[in-house]
């Protein structure tokens, strides 16, 4: 299975658009499947497929990608492995849009920007509660911390007060 993700993701890098155009609509119709491993599989093609991705094509992609991606983990009855794969995919995301952030700032934050909200929702019910001895609740802890701390570093002026607040609050509870 890994060597399939592994194989889609540099076809995705390489070839895409050009000689593969569906198949970031083929993954991101995986992302909906109700057979876990389908989902969980495309969400780890989509992580090694983005990684790589030019600047010029990222954009496009998140604006495709985001949409699915939180209609799906803010589904009831989600995974703990599907919420884990997707925060890390967001946090390579918001990562890879923040360094290229200087030569497409205003693009980006008007792409990235109405889901700052959605994103701080999704991580805030993640370190809602105690904390846990189960290492799949700290990983996915710790990839919404990881992507809290990459909204700062690389969208801080982009957020409002109220947004900083609420991750402050999210970090030190």
């Amino acid at each position: 299975r890994v060597a399939l993700c592994v194989a889609i993701g540099h076809i995705g890098q390489h070839d895409w658009p050009h000689a593969w155009p569906d198949l970031l609509d083929k993954l991101l119709q995986q992302t909906c499947s109700e057979d876990e491993n389908a989902a969980l599989g495309a969400l780890k093609c989509l992580t090694l497929f983005t990684d790589e991705l030019e600047e010029a094509q990222l954009p496009s992609v998140v604006g495709i990608l985001y949409p699915v991606l939180w209609k799906r983990m803010n589904q009831q009855g989600q995974t703990r492995m599907f919420k884990l794969m997707g925060l890390r995919l967001v946090s390579n995301l918001t990562e890879a849009l923040g360094q290229m952030g200087h030569v497409y700032r205003k693009e980006i934050v008007a792409l990235y920007s109405p889901y700052f909200k959605p994103i701080l929702q999704q991580c805030g019910s993640v370190l809602e509660g105690p904390a846990s001895a189960d290492s799949e609740i700290c990983y996915i802890r710790t990839e919404a911390l990881k992507v809290i701390m990459r909204l700062i570093l690389y969208f801080s002026k982009c957020l409002g007060t109220d947004d900083v607040s609420t991750m402050l609050g999210m970090v030190w509870n």
